[in-house]
């Protein structure tokens, strides 16, 4: 039996598998932020940008928590489908190291694995430029979803997956707390945790073919379709007992909401 449906390609931009394939985690995170931040849907103003929205899930995740929020990315593509899908935010094309945006006009900045293809030292000096005095930038990220609880056969399935075609790693650096603070951003609270997702066999190899690994593997002269057979096949069995019943993938989580000019007011929650 099939377990992951017919064929999943038919020419269509990596914004597509962005805009329905990719977990649906960005709200689940955002709560998180917003019920430590003492946020309430009824924000009374509060001005957000989304910088490196892709195809506008994170700006959607921010919209419950603010008055106005803009999607930011530097890809024409993923704007375009970020404003064809998102009617109630606004979206542009321009990046996080040169923010389109006046001085002192924002509340908060969202950059949800954004800063891994950026100069820290520069975003920070835009940040600092466009936040009010108050100002906090969110920064948050999840891993890829490798495991289910009880059943190694998707960890071990993901890793051979990892291992044919590795994830590019041009042009990126790692982020976290640490990374942060040492770029001189002040820390004033982040967490780490875990969050699940169900998914059938078939939304698992949509994300799948979503994942960076696809497009260098394809970058390298891989075939997409050949990609996409292989991964058929091997995780068909981390599925077999559900067939098309969802089962829980785990993605590690973590969030760090923090000042670019350095305040000393550091209020770090677990």
């Amino acid at each position: 039996m099939d377990l992951f449906g017919g064929d999943l390609f038919d020419g269509e931009a990596i914004a597509d598998g962005y805009d329905s394939a990719r977990p649906a985690l960005h709200g689940p995170i955002m709560e998180r932020v917003a019920g430590v931040l003492d946020w309430s849907t009824a924000m009374g103003g509060r001005t957000v940008v989304d910088v490196g929205c892709g195809a506008g899930a994170s700006t959607a995740a921010v919209r419950p928590w603010s008055d106005s929020v803009t999607g930011l990315d530097p890809a024409v593509a993923m704007v375009t489908r970020a404003a064809r899908r998102h009617r109630d935010a606004r979206f542009c094309v321009g990046s996080g190291l040169a923010l389109p945006i006046r001085s002192g006009a924002v509340d908060a900045l969202v950059a949800a694995g954004a800063l891994n293809f950026m100069d820290l030292a520069t975003f920070r000096a835009e940040a600092s430029r466009v936040l009010v005095p108050d100002g906090v930038v969110i920064v948050y990220d999840f891993s890829t979803g490798r495991r289910t609880v009880g059943d190694a056969t998707l960890t071990a399935a993901y890793d051979e997956f990892a291992q044919r075609w590795p994830r590019p790693v041009a042009n990126r650096h790692p982020v976290d707390s640490a990374v942060l603070g040492a770029a001189g951003f002040a820390l004033r609270t982040d967490a780490t945790f875990v969050e699940t997702v169900t998914m059938t066999g078939a939304d698992y190899l949509r994300y799948l073919m979503t994942e960076t690994n696809v497009v260098g593997g394809i970058a390298t002269g891989h075939d997409r379709h050949d990609i996409e057979r292989w991964c058929r096949e091997r995780f068909a069995p981390s599925f077999a007992s559900s067939s098309a019943t969802p089962i829980p993938i785990e993605f590690d989580c973590w969030y760090a909401v923090v000042d670019p000019r350095g305040s000393a007011d550091h209020v770090r929650q677990q």
